[in-house]
C-alpha cells in the first residue's frame, strides 16, 4: 500500500472500482446507504487499478479505525459527472491522490463551473442531494462490517 516513490496515475477506466469505508449500521432495513453517509465533496476513496484491493480501504487509517468496516464501491463509469443547477455547472470527476502510507487513494472531487470545490457550505444543498441519491444509486457492496451481521 505504501507509495514508495510510485507517481500519480491520472488515468481510470470505467470498470475500475473507487471503494469507501463505512461503519456498521450506515444501511438501513431497506439495503440503501444513509444519504448521510455519501461525503460531499471529495468522497476519499481508494482505487482497485494494479494491485489495489477494496480490504485495503479497511487499513487506510492509521488509528485502524476502520479495521472493522464495511467496504462499498462505485465504478468509475458510474460517477455522477454533470449537474445543471441553473445557472452552475457541476462536475465530478476522480482525482487519484496518492499518501505516502496509501498508494491507492484517491477523492472523487466536485468542481463549480470548472473550479475545484473544497467545502460544501457553499454548495448547493439541491446539488449535494441530488449527487449523493445518484451514488447511492449505483454502489456495490463489497464487504460487510467485521463485527455485525448487518451492513
Amino acid at each position: 500500500m505504501h507509495r514508495r516513490d510510485r507517481p500519480e496515475d491520472p488515468h481510470f477506466v470505467g470498470t475500475e472500482l473507487l471503494c469507501r469505508a463505512y461503519p456498521p449500521g450506515s444501511f438501513g432495513s431497506d439495503g440503501r446507504l444513509s444519504l448521510a453517509r455519501v461525503a460531499f465533496p471529495d468522497i476519499s476513496t481508494n482505487r482497485t487499478k494494479g494491485e489495489g484491493k477494496p480490504e485495503y480501504v479497511r487499513w487506510a487509517h492509521r488509528d485502524g479505525l476502520f479495521l472493522t468496516w464495511g467496504v462499498w464501491g462505485i465504478q468509475v463509469a458510474d460517477l455522477p459527472r454533470r449537474l445543471v443547477a441553473d445557472p452552475a455547472i457541476w462536475t465530478f470527476a476522480p482525482e487519484h491522490t496518492p499518501q505516502d502510507t496509501n498508494y491507492y487513494h484517491c477523492d472523487i472531487r466536485a468542481f463549480l463551473n470548472g473550479v475545484h470545490q473544497k467545502g460544501d457550505a457553499t454548495i448547493d444543498e439541491e446539488v449535494q442531494l441530488r449527487f449523493r441519491v445518484l451514488i447511492r444509486k449505483k454502489i456495490q457492496h463489497l464487504l460487510r462490517p467485521l463485527d455485525s451481521d448487518a451492513a
